[in-house]
């Protein structure tokens, strides 16, 4: 056995020791789990659905989920993610999103015509969606995904993003199609390392969205993006400040769409989750599910590219 492929057993049998754990778990997560890996039982589409069809129902008559936008944004990526019929309220949430991406005015402070134009000014660097009824002048610090934003200027821009990706997704709204092509062109000039503005966990959130649609500008700047990424990577596998398993959501759609940096990365990541598996299958009950499922994805993803089993959904 070479060793390449000693590492890629590894990796899947961390894989199949998370896969155990969270299939414990009457969640969503488990669901989505088993479906990508091909186990999904004769019932599961029925627990889908179901489950699906009650997300669906608590949503607001306008669209939204609770008068938020994270929430919505929230609620948009795992209606996705249950690949179900939920279409109409799929739709109607991300029609929601849509209208609250604003074209700013030209003449706040630190914008200037000239860069407002390119998406280079302070509306570009600090979120493009106006916030929720329910979450007044600003939004949460923190995502499912396990990214937390340092400032309010790094979660309005992070959530303007993750919400642009769930909208993306869902094929709704022009104005998304459009902060795309601002997006792609403002990402080279940010520096999570350094900026007041965009940290590493906002700075994640663009790189998704952007890998997210099918303009081939946003995919390309995804790809950008997912170099920066691994070139902030530590030695041991983790980011500095930054939560581990939203990183890896990022990359992991950056893989899918063909950002080729993002797999070495991917694999030094999952180096490191196999390396701190507890013996149950998991990395702790406060990791949650959603950050597990990115963890499980990481681990098929990187034993496949050492050569040990398929690969996980890149999303």
């Amino acid at each position: 056995m070479t060793v390449g492929s000693a590492s890629g057993a590894r990796l899947a049998a961390a894989a199949q020791s998370v896969g155990r754990w969270l299939g414990s778990w009457a969640v969503l997560e488990s669901l989505v789990m088993r479906r990508e890996a091909g186990d999904d039982t004769a019932t599961d589409g029925e627990h889908v659905n179901a489950l699906a069809l009650e997300l669906a129902g608590s949503a607001e008559a306008d669209g939204s989920w609770n008068g938020s936008v994270l929430v919505t944004s929230e609620s948009l990526h795992l209606l996705a993610d249950l690949g179900v019929a939920a279409v109409e309220a799929g739709r109607a949430g991300s029609t929601w999103l849509s209208a609250r991406m604003t074209e700013a005015a030209e003449d706040a402070a630190g914008c200037r015509p000239e860069l407002h134009v390119l998406g280079l000014c302070v509306h570009g660097r600090g979120g493009f969606i106006e916030a929720g009824p329910a979450e007044g002048r600003g939004f949460g610090r923190e995502l499912s995904t396990g990214g937390q934003f340092g400032t309010a200027r790094s979660a309005c821009f992070g959530v303007s993003c993750h919400a642009l990706g769930s909208v993306l997704r869902w094929g709704v709204g022009a104005p998304a199609e459009r902060w795309v092509e601002s997006l792609a062109r403002v990402l080279p000039f940010l520096d999570p390392s350094s900026s007041p503005d965009v940290d590493l966990a906002s700075y994640a959130c663009a790189v998704s969205a952007l890998a997210t649609g099918e303009s081939e500008a946003g995919r390309a700047a995804a790809a950008d993006g997912a170099r920066q990424l691994a070139s902030l990577q530590r030695g041991d596998g983790s980011w500095p400040g930054v939560d581990v398993f939203h990183v890896l959501w990022a990359l992991l759609g950056a893989a899918g769409s063909g950002a080729a940096a993002a797999g070495a990365s991917i694999a030094r990541a999952a180096d490191l989750l196999a390396s701190q598996l507890g013996a149950d299958g998991s990395w702790g009950r406060q990791t949650g599910p959603a950050r597990t499922l990115t963890g499980w994805r990481a681990l098929r993803y990187a034993a496949a590219r050492a050569g040990a089993g398929p690969a996980g959904e890149a999303r």
